[in-house]
């Protein structure tokens, strides 16, 4: 029941036209940045960790800047839900297409290395610019919310990607070689391990 109520007010605000949706996105910044203050002291840590050199006042015109692209990219994710091919072609652009489907048509897959930069959520697009028969699949991590983990699955595979859990990626992979596929593997892979997962080998 939950699921279905989340995906029904998800795929209202899809249809939301792009031009509305920004100023509705401009409005929901002050609430989630000064009275929800979400995740507000992860923010302000990572930033000063990362630029010491920046005064308090650099630091906070960052943050700022941080949660106005937050609260555009939740509601840009919502538009996967109805937005045509078309659409989304228009708006998203990949670099080097044919670069990469020369390579395809020799056999070969690629690995993508992304970080988190832009909106990640409109990247399962890339099917529409591929070769025909690549896979495009995307690496991600499942969510705790059984119903907002499914609801991310059906908009990032929407358009032909495939979702496969990250715990899972070394078995698919090696499943996709054995079965002779070809396609692209894309890794967000800009997070450092955390010190349970963090290992150096020495050979």
């Amino acid at each position: 029941m939950m699921y279905h109520l989340l995906s029904f007010f998800l795929k209202l605000l899809s249809y939301i036209p792009f031009g509305v949706l920004y100023v509705l996105s401009d409005c929901l910044f002050y609430p989630l940045y000064y009275i929800v203050r979400y995740r507000r002291k992860v923010v302000r840590r990572n930033l000063t960790e990362s630029f010491p050199e920046k005064s308090e006042q650099e630091i906070k015109r960052i943050e700022k800047g941080f949660y106005r692209f937050f609260t555009d990219q939740v509601l840009e994710s919502c538009k996967m839900m109805t937005i045509s091919p078309e659409e989304i072609t228009r708006r998203m652009k990949f670099a080097n297409v044919e670069a990469a489907n020369a390579v395809f048509r020799k056999g070969k897959s690629i690995a993508l290395y992304m970080g988190h930069y832009g909106n990640w959520e409109w990247v399962p697009s890339i099917p529409l610019c591929l070769e025909k028969n690549v896979m495009a699949v995307q690496i991600y991590h499942k969510l705790s919310n059984e119903n907002m983990d499914r609801l991310m699955l059906n908009n990032r595979e929407r358009l032909g990607a495939v979702s496969v859990e990250m715990r899972k990626t070394a078995r698919f992979i090696t499943d996709m070689v054995q079965n002779g596929k070809v396609g692209i593997v894309g890794f967000i892979a800009d997070h450092s391990p955390r010190k349970k997962d963090a290992r150096h080998f020495l050979s």
